[in-house]
Formats: structure tokens, sequence, C-alpha cells
């Protein structure tokens, strides 16, 4: 298992939340999915689903961690119950992606 591409992941979504309220930066979002399509492709490519499963997870774990904790107001519980739910649903869409990548007209069904 590699390091570097769950890094970058999580760097990933840590850049998607500048799209959000306060930063709001134009685009932040839209080039952190780029990013993520870019590494979800070459890691299913190389590795097939387990680290696409990894990169997937730990994209969804910086973007709704970061950007979700306001929730922390109304209780750590919910914070952390929705980030789980996130990080789950992240990791089988890129279980899922890994394998439609391997098809001919991956962009479609991604």
């Amino acid at each position: 298992m590699r390091l570097v591409p769950s890094l970058l992941a999580l760097f990933l979504g840590a850049f998607a939340t500048l799209g959000f309220a306060p930063a709001r930066v134009p685009g932040a979002f839209f080039l952190a999915l780029i990013g993520l399509v870019f590494l979800l492709h070459h890691e299913s490519v190389k590795t097939r689903s387990k680290q696409s499963v990894l990169v997937s997870a730990a994209f969804a774990s910086s973007l709704f961690g970061i950007g979700t904790w306001w929730l922390n107001a109304v209780s750590p519980a919910a914070w952390a119950g929705l980030l789980l739910l996130n990080v789950v649903v992240f990791a089988v869409m890129g279980w899922a992606l890994s394998l439609t990548m391997m098809l001919r007209w991956w962009p479609l069904w991604f």
C-alpha cells in the first residue's frame, strides 16, 4: 500500500473546502474533484480497488471533517456520525469507480 496517493487525497479534500464559505475560492472545489478523478484513475489502473477505496475515504475524511466542523455546536457525536457516514459512502464510490474505470468509456460511467 502506498501512502502518497492517500496523503494527496487528504490535501485535495482540504483544498476542496476552500470552495465553500467563508473562503469561497472560485473553482477550488472543481479543481479538487479533477485531482481526485486523476488520483482514482491512476490508482485503479495500477492497483485496482484497494487503493482507490483508501484514496476516496481520505478525500472524504478531510473534506467533511473540515467542512462540517460547525456541527460540533450541535453535538460532537452528530459530527462524528455524519463524517463516518460520508467516508463510508465515498469509500464505496471509490470501489465502484475503480471497477468502471477499466471500461472503454469510463468518463461516461464516472
